[in-house]
């Protein structure tokens, strides 16, 4: 998100996929200086996922492209391409991510800002899909 030349921000959706048909996702605002927790962790199917940046975009008088990084965002990006939406897949290199969250911190720490802020992420429990809970029965009633 640094790379843009205005001061506006962007969104940037973190998706990984997590169980078949299903992406856990976090949608944030960027800008120049900050980063901002939009929506925080959920599980939804990547339609959801996609329809869910686009209605955050759309309430906030965003315009696209939009940032897509993570092990889902080519499934975003595919729904993306489909309804001619704008977007840019992120592929961030690991040292460079790590330099943000270490200036990230910094400035938390000299600002004094509080612990629950958009640099920590919330595990989400996963309960075993109709069909783990299927195959976890037969292997059980197999012994």
């Amino acid at each position: 998100w640094r790379a843009r030349e205005d001061d506006s921000s962007t969104l940037l959706l973190v998706a990984t996929s997590c169980r078949p048909g299903e992406i856990y996702a976090k949608i944030y605002e960027a800008g120049e200086d900050y980063l901002a927790v939009l929506q925080s962790e959920w599980i939804g199917s990547p339609e959801l996922v996609a329809d869910t940046l686009s209605t955050e975009a759309l309430a906030r008088g965003l315009e696209a492209p939009h940032l897509i990084c993570g092990g889902a965002a080519q499934n975003i990006a595919l729904l993306f391409d489909a309804r001619s939406e704008k977007y840019s897949l992120a592929t961030p290199d690991f040292p460079i991510i790590l330099l943000e969250l270490a200036v990230a911190g910094a400035l938390k720490l000299e600002n004094q800002e509080p612990e629950n802020d958009v640099l920590s992420a919330q595990p989400l429990y996963l309960a075993p899909s109709n069909a783990e809970r299927n195959l976890l029965e037969r292997k059980a009633s197999v012994r």
